[in-house]
């Protein structure tokens, strides 16, 4: 009777195990990209495209990841691209690490480096305002640096910043915030670097990665010690993290829904109650060193190995991407980002091939612009919106599809 039920309790166990790894894996479509490189970053542009920052220079896919192509032309031979991002006009940042920052426009095919003003080129960080374009970097013994759009050259943000070890940033828009993880805290600024503050009890440990909730709830990730959470603007930390966060945590992400992703050296694992409870996606993609979500919330993940995954759905409208069936019904949604300048994208979904019109609209109904009109199939489609030529402040976007009309309010700001 003891033997007959240790078989069965390994057989429950094994059953388990086998319907857990299934559908970790029924959360994952592997994009055709085997460079046989380690990747570190990833960035996908507001027009869709895909850059994979690797060991041995970037590689991008202008198809949905169906094909990729080396794009590494003007960069440094073997260049070992640590950290890429990108601006809603499609130009791509590249930090590279003994080398510098290089950029590479939406309209060009070779890089150029961003050399004037950047005393060192150890960089550690990239990134991107997404409303005011202003670009950002951290170095690892130099401080911060910052290249403001329209400028020319970088100028130096960390005069009162204690740590001159900059291991990432975290663009807060709604608040106008600057948050910087370094190798001993994390420090805030309000006036675009010109004074930091350290924030709260966070000395103790290297942040790696941080990021913040739509409700202002702050994340931080440690390399040896797992994820910390903030619900005070940071001045106070308490540690959210089970037994299997106490290593490398690499990236965290969070969505419009405030679910929490994150990468770490036990896995992929997500979180819907602001990081109390963490569920594992991780599957067989082995080691993931970087996460990142496109316009459309479709949650990307690439590998030690230099394979690449994108999610089936979206992870906040559950549409399948490239599926018509997966769509229950009309939906507009919420454009990202919001607010912005001068452009964002804007989502919606369609159950069955009909008529659309979508317009900008101001807040006395006039319209602005007509975005989309004529008959579209049925799916997610998105489309992208350039405020250039208005001034900042409320404006709406309507959508009419069929029997189906509603709006959503956006934000310009300049």
């Amino acid at each position: 009777m003891t033997i007959c039920k240790r078989v069965i309790r390994c057989f429950l166990l094994i059953s388990t195990f086998i319907s857990v790894l299934t559908a970790q894996q029924s959360f994952w479509n592997q994009l055709n990209i085997s460079i046989n490189t380690t990747i570190y970053a990833i960035t996908v542009t507001a027009q869709g495209n895909i850059f994979a920052g690797t060991a041995n220079g970037v590689f991008c896919s202008f198809d949905a990841g169906a094909t990729w192509s080396v794009r590494s032309s003007g960069l440094p031979y073997g260049a070992d691209v640590g950290t890429i991002a990108s601006d809603m006009a499609g130009n791509v940042y590249a930090g590279i690490y003994s080398y510098g920052v290089y950029m590479l426009k939406s309209d060009d095919t070779v890089w150029s480096e961003m050399k004037s003003g950047l005393t060192k080129t150890n960089i550690r960080s990239v990134a991107v305002h997404p409303v005011k374009q202003n670009v950002y970097v951290g170095t690892s013994n130099s401080g911060s640096f910052l290249w403001r759009k329209g400028d020319t050259s970088w100028s130096v943000m960390d005069t009162s910043l204690s740590d001159i070890h900059v291991q990432c940033f975290l663009l807060d828009t709604l608040n106008n915030l600057i948050f910087a993880g370094t190798w001993s805290g994390i420090f805030r600024s309000s006036n675009e670097g010109e004074t930091w503050e350290r924030l709260g009890s966070t000395t103790s440990f290297l942040v790696t990665t941080l990021a913040i909730t739509s409700q202002g709830v702050l994340f931080a990730g440690s390399s040896n010690v797992g994820i910390f959470r903030s619900t005070d603007n940071g001045m106070q930390w308490t540690p959210k993290n089970t037994a299997m966060f106490d290593s490398l945590v690499s990236n965290l992400v969070v969505n419009a829904k405030d679910i929490i992703y994150t990468s770490t050296s036990m896995g992929v694992f997500f979180s819907t109650n602001n990081g109390d409870t963490w569920i594992s996606i991780t599957g067989t993609m082995g080691r993931v060193n970087y996460l990142t979500l496109d316009a459309g919330h479709y949650l990307y993940a690439g590998t030690q190995s230099g394979t690449m995954y994108r999610s089936k759905i979206s992870t906040t409208t559950g549409v399948e991407a490239g599926s018509m069936g997966a769509v229950s019904g009309f939906a507009l949604y919420q454009n990202y980002p919001n607010p912005f300048n001068p452009v964002t994208v804007i989502s919606y979904s369609l159950p069955v091939e009909t008529a659309v019109r979508l317009a900008v609209i101001d807040a006395m109904g006039r319209e602005i612009e007509v975005l989309v009109n004529g008959r579209r199939d049925a799916g997610l489609h998105r489309v992208t919106f350039d405020a250039a030529r208005v001034a900042s402040g409320i404006y709406f976007y309507r959508i009419t599809a069929g029997m189906y009309a509603t709006a959503k309010k956006l934000v310009v700001i300049k």
